[in-house]
């Protein structure tokens, strides 16, 4: 049995597919079934009809383009395999990952003595690793970062001289891959091996940012490192050490993207949030502040971000109310929401389950949740807003009222659900202790 036939055969979610329009067809081979009876999946962000595809049509279709990269002298491009070629949008979920594990089967013993294989298998391998990583399957994902990173230093030839020469790739690739590895170690709790492989990325980012062919990237790669080294610091409560390497990335940001973007976002609530714990607080604020007014001016008042920075915000001026020297969250909320999934006809199974309400993805309408099962794994999933009963506490932002427009961008607090006619009894946290009856596409969790 093929990869191809093993997924289907096994009824991942890739496999079961979503609800489909009668009329939709594949768009590589415009029929709505396959040889394999495989359903038709859409993973991107196409809408209507388009974005269909069969699983087994888009790994043949991007092995041809691989072969036809390959025939006109070109370097492997693996943006074929984990983007939609129609709205240019990452594949995610369930598809992703199985189609990366068809990518990874397909070159797993490619020749890396061979140019065209060795870039075979290094978009293999980074497809694999981050499509693990995608779904908090970090052991897993370790291992085939440790291997793209093994891959990648081997093209370093040292000189007699102390220099070395890098074949077949830009230094800023091995950044990029220390970044990802780093990053499942210091998630794995591991920060002694995350430390030191953040330092080895910068060894590739230091001195090589004017570059004639790297414009932003080398810049912007060292600022993750930067980042990634000082929460190493963060989580031994070595906050002196943190502060100027949060700076550093704070400063390449702004020169790099300017301040109206969201990597300049991120770079201040983070420097903010480090600071706060370095009892800096009035700047920490400053930052922290500044923060959510860009973001909520370029990415909107429901954007995660702009509600993870009202949240802290909230947090920090009641405990200033209190006298209180807070130990300040910095990362979103201090306990989970919590809801119940219901209605879904695709995964009917899943009716009922307990998920964590992880974010709200505005651009798709839906929620990004956690199902934690019983053996320890965890599986991510995009859920809307009406196949989710949020649970009594959680806390919510109204939006989209035509009837009571004056409402829209207040927060609130889920009383209950009531399952007769589909609403939520939500208290107003504007000091009225009001409760109005809400929808649940109208009331979205925090």
């Amino acid at each position: 049995m093929g990869v191809i036939e093993h997924l289907i055969s096994r009824k991942s979610d890739a496999a079961k597919g979503l609800a489909t329009p009668e009329s939709a067809t594949c768009w590589i081979c415009l029929d709505g079934k396959s040889d394999n009876h495989e359903p038709l999946v859409r993973a991107c962000a196409c809408r209507g009809e388009g974005g269909f595809c069969h699983l087994e049509c888009i790994a043949h279709f991007a092995e041809s383009r691989d072969k036809e990269h390959a025939a006109k002298g070109g370097v492997y491009e693996c943006n074929v395999w984990t983007t939609c070629i129609t709205c240019r949008q990452p594949y995610s979920g369930q598809f992703d990952a199985d189609l990366a594990e068809v990518h990874w089967n397909m070159y797993r013993n490619k020749d890396p003595t061979q140019v065209q294989s060795f870039h075979n298998l290094r978009g293999a391998l980074k497809h694999m690793g981050d499509a693990l990583l995608d779904q908090l399957r970090l052991d897993e994902a370790l291992k085939f970062c440790q291997r793209l990173y093994n891959l990648l230093k081997g093209q370093i030839v040292d000189n007699a001289d102390g220099s070395s020469i890098i074949h077949w790739i830009e230094p800023v690739q091995i950044a990029q891959t220390c970044n990802t590895l780093g990053g499942c170690f210091l998630r794995l709790g591991k920060l002694d091996q995350a430390m030191s492989v953040f330092c080895d990325g910068l060894n590739y980012t230091v001195g090589r940012k004017e570059g004639a062919v790297l414009d932003s990237e080398i810049p912007g790669c060292e600022a993750v490192l930067l980042n990634n080294l000082a929460e190493v610091y963060v989580k031994r409560g070595e906050m002196s050490k943190a502060v100027p390497l949060r700076r550093q990335s704070y400063a390449l940001r702004e020169k790099v993207h300017g301040k109206n973007s969201y990597e300049y976002v991120n770079a201040a609530f983070s420097l903010g949030c480090v600071l706060l714990h370095d009892k800096n607080r009035a700047e920490g604020l400053d930052l922290i502040v500044e923060s959510r007014e860009i973001a909520l001016r370029i990415l909107g008042p429901l954007h995660p971000h702009v509600m993870k920075c009202d949240l802290l915000l909230e947090q920090l001026g009641a405990a200033v109310d209190c006298e209180v020297n807070p130990s300040p969250v910095g990362l979103g909320r201090c306990k989970p929401n919590w809801a119940r999934i219901r209605g879904l006809k695709s995964r009917a199974d899943l009716n009922r389950e307990l998920v964590e309400v992880s974010s709200y993805l505005q651009d798709q309408g839906r929620y990004k949740t956690i199902l934690r099962k019983d053996d320890g794994e965890e599986e991510i999933l995009s859920i809307k807003p009406t196949n989710l009963i949020l649970e009594a506490g959680v806390k919510v932002i109204i939006r989209g009222l035509l009837s009571a427009k004056d409402l829209n961008g207040k927060k609130g607090e889920v009383i209950t659900f009531h399952r007769d006619i589909s609403r939520y009894s939500v208290k107003l946290c504007d000091g009225s202790s009001k409760e109005i009856g809400v929808k649940p596409e109208n009331a979205i969790a925090y």
